[in-house]
């Protein structure tokens, strides 16, 4: 039978509309941010006078490329890089484009590399110790703990001339490249200066909020339903 349509009378479909308005305000999510690496002093600082030169042919009359290897220390999504990262003096400040590499025998693997974003130095080199380049990962790029990846700095354009300080205690593997394609020993056992984060696992529900505004939500549908029984 037609249900009649009484002043203030309920819609049959209002229960699943007051359902679908009351999960849409429920706070279902909130990611934490933790530390994949970090190479990083205190107060974010590395040696101010040492470091990798990420250099294009135009500035110095040879292609140079740098990477760092690190071991994921956490699994997730990559969120955030920090680099420790100026400009040589006699130059202006140059971008570089970051890429993560899978490793491959203890050398980057070129066939499996994922651009991560670009950033430009603003203070020039052994003027500071602890001027950040940052930015926001582009994509989902995740990563796997315990897993060997190299971060890997390369020039943005032909006339970069920058230097990727050195930190000041992390040691690892650091390799460069002449031709973006072979890998050589740096032969300085040091780090440069880097953090890289990620949003750790997956979504985390809010349990209060969400809890309570669920058990709402099931408590009017059951009476919505009861006075639709009542008007049938």
């Amino acid at each position: 039978m037609q249900i009649p349509k009484y002043p203030g009378a309920v819609p049959v479909s209002a229960p699943v509309g007051i359902a679908v308005l009351l999960i849409a305000f429920c706070p279902v999510q909130a990611q934490a941010t933790t530390i994949v690496f970090n190479t990083l002093g205190p107060g974010d600082t590395y040696l101010s006078t040492s470091g990798f030169a990420v250099v294009g042919v135009g500035a110095l009359g040879v292609l140079e490329e740098v990477a760092a290897q690190f071991t994921a220390m956490t699994s997730g999504n990559l969120a955030t890089v920090d680099l420790g990262l100026t400009f040589a003096s006699g130059h202006t400040p140059g971008a570089v484009n970051v890429f993560l590499y899978a490793d491959s025998a203890g050398s980057p693997n070129n066939a499996i590399q994922t651009f991560l974003g670009s950033g430009t130095p603003t203070a020039k080199f052994g003027t500071t110790n602890n001027s950040l380049v940052s930015f926001t990962v582009a994509g989902t790029v995740p990563v796997v703990m315990g897993t060997d990846y190299w971060l890997v700095l390369k020039p943005a354009n032909t006339d970069v001339a920058d230097l990727w300080n050195q930190s000041i205690t992390a040691g690892s593997m650091v390799k460069l490249s002449n031709d973006d394609s072979r890998w050589f020993d740096e032969g300085t056992p040091i780090l440069p200066a880097f953090r890289i984060t990620a949003q750790e696992g997956g979504a985390v529900p809010d349990g209060s909020s969400t809890s309570a505004l669920l058990a709402i939500a099931i408590a009017v549908m059951f009476e919505l339903n009861l006075l639709q029984r009542k008007l049938d």
